[in-house]
């Protein structure tokens, strides 16, 4: 018996040994903030918005997580449109018990290049095939204050202000 249990802990060091000399698998990664300054800015003055509302303002969904590819697509089509919308996301939305009432995308000059419109004409149809409402703006507050109206949420909102 004595024997028996020297023999396993022979193996588990052994064990214990092998492993450590395996080559330990790498993570090169670091955090970073989910929304850059200009968003978190906007955000900022987003929340006041829905304050007292029941409403809630999500950040940086994907559109793969919105939308979904039809079915009965010829072989190999359904995976090409995947791959247009699985690494892009929208700004914001604003939801209510986790439905989505409208998204919004926060622009600034890069919007303006020619790759950009471009990207930007794809989302806005894809979500306006899908049924969503996507607001677009610069910073200012006007189109989601009014739309919001339109809903029929009060809003605490400020004439002028944007980012």
């Amino acid at each position: 018996m004595q024997y028996a249990v020297i023999a396993v802990l022979i193996v588990i060091a052994v064990f214990i040994y092998k492993r450590s000399l395996r080559p330990k698998e790498k993570y090169p990664y670091h955090k970073k903030p989910l929304l850059t300054d200009r968003e978190y800015s906007f955000y900022g003055m987003l929340r006041p918005l829905v304050r007292g509302t029941g409403l809630d303002i999500l950040a940086k969904i994907r559109l793969a997580d919105l939308l979904e590819v039809d079915e009965g697509l010829a072989e190999g089509e359904w995976g090409r449109y995947f791959g247009k919308i699985k690494a892009k996301h929208i700004d914001f939305a604003v939801v209510k018990d986790m439905k989505v009432l409208f998204l919004i995308e926060l622009d600034d000059s890069t919007h303006q290049r020619e790759d950009r419109a471009e990207r930007d004409r794809f989302v806005d149809n894809a979500l306006s095939a899908a049924g969503y409402e996507l607001i677009r703006t610069y910073g200012e507050l006007d189109d989601i204050s009014r739309r919001l109206s339109e809903l029929g949420y009060r809003t605490a909102f400020r004439k002028n202000r944007q980012i």
